[in-house]
C-alpha cells in the first residue's frame, strides 16, 4: 500500500468518526476486534516508550449499566457494545528497564538512568506525560475502530472514583476517560462547524487575528 493510500485511509477514518451517543446494545464486540484494535492502538506514541496506559473493557451487559450509573446515567454507556475504561500510570517511569528490556544490558541501564534523572522528583511532570500518552492512545483507539467499522465515543462525564472501583484500578493511576465503542442505533446528525484552518495555523509564529499580516 502507497504512503498517499494509507494517508487517505486515516482521513477517512477521521470523516467517518463521530461522538455516537445513540448505539445498538444488540451487537456485540468479538475478542478478536477488541484485541485488535488495542493491540493497534498501542502502536501510539509515548514519552520514552513508557507507553503509560492501562485498559480495562467492560462488555457484559449489567457491568456497562453498573458503569452507566457512574457516567452520571449515560445511557450510552450502558448500550455500548464495549466500553475502555483508560488510566494513566504516572509511574510508568520506574518500569524503564522493563519497557527497554529488549536492548543490551549496558544501553538499556544508561538509557534508564537518564528516564529516572528526568522523572525522579517531578510527580506533576510525570503525570502529564502520562496523561498526554493516554490522551494519544485514546485518539488512535478511536481511528483504528473507525477503520474497522465502528463508531465511538469518548467521556470525560464521569465520578472518577466510582469508575476506579469498577475497573478495579490501584490509587496511584488516574482514571482519564472511557472511550465506548459499538454501532450506531441512529443516523448521524449533521457534523458542527470546524474552525477554518486560517483561525489556528500561524507561520512561524502565534498572531492575534487583528493583527496585520
Amino acid at each position: 500500500m502507497s504512503k498517499s493510500a494509507r494517508a487517505r485511509d486515516v482521513t477517512a477514518a477521521l470523516e467517518f468518526r463521530r461522538a455516537t451517543k445513540q448505539f445498538d446494545p444488540s451487537i456485540e464486540l468479538p475478542d478478536t476486534e477488541l484485541d485488535g484494535i488495542v493491540a493497534a492502538a498501542g502502536l501510539a506514541p509515548s514519552s520514552y516508550n513508557l507507553q503509560h496506559w492501562q485498559v480495562v473493557a467492560i462488555r457484559e451487559p449489567a457491568r456497562r449499566v453498573e458503569l452507566a450509573a457512574a457516567a452520571f446515567g449515560q445511557q450510552s454507556v450502558a448500550d455500548a457494545s464495549c466500553v475502555l475504561v483508560l488510566a494513566a500510570d504516572p509511574d510508568a517511569w520506574q518500569l524503564a528497564r522493563e519497557r527497554w528490556d529488549h536492548l543490551p544490558a549496558g544501553k538499556r541501564d544508561r538509557l534508564a538512568a537518564n528516564i529516572e534523572a528526568f522523572y525522579a522528583g517531578a510527580p506533576q511532570l510525570a503525570r502529564d506525560e502520562a496523561m498526554r500518552s493516554v490522551s494519544m492512545f485514546a485518539m488512535a483507539l478511536m481511528l483504528v475502530a473507525a477503520e474497522r467499522g465502528w463508531q465511538s465515543c469518548p467521556y470525560i462525564g464521569f465520578d472518577p472514583a466510582a469508575v476506579r472501583a469498577i475497573a478495579g484500578f490501584p490509587p496511584t493511576w488516574v482514571v482519564v476517560l472511557l472511550v465506548a465503542i459499538g454501532h450506531s442505533a441512529a443516523a448521524p446528525t449533521p457534523r458542527p462547524p470546524r474552525r477554518r484552518v486560517d483561525g489556528f495555523l500561524h507561520r512561524e509564529r502565534w498572531a492575534p487575528p487583528d493583527s496585520a499580516p
